[in-house]
């Protein structure tokens, strides 16, 4: 179980415990941006989305 986790594009976002959105809009455009190779793409525009409302001052 572990290997087949490790392998998921989305693996590391769920482990560093950053907010995972689930709404059917982001679960779409992840599975699309697994497909074509981009999840780091995803994950990195999305984490730097939360981080910009979390940090604004």
């Amino acid at each position: 179980m572990d290997s087949f986790l490790d392998k998921h594009p989305y693996w590391g976002w769920v482990k560093s415990g950053l907010p995972v959105p689930f709404d059917p809009e982001s679960v779409a455009r992840a599975i699309h941006e697994a497909e074509t190779g981009n999840a780091g793409y995803f994950t990195d525009a999305t984490n730097d989305a939360y981080d910009h409302v979390v940090n604004m001052d």
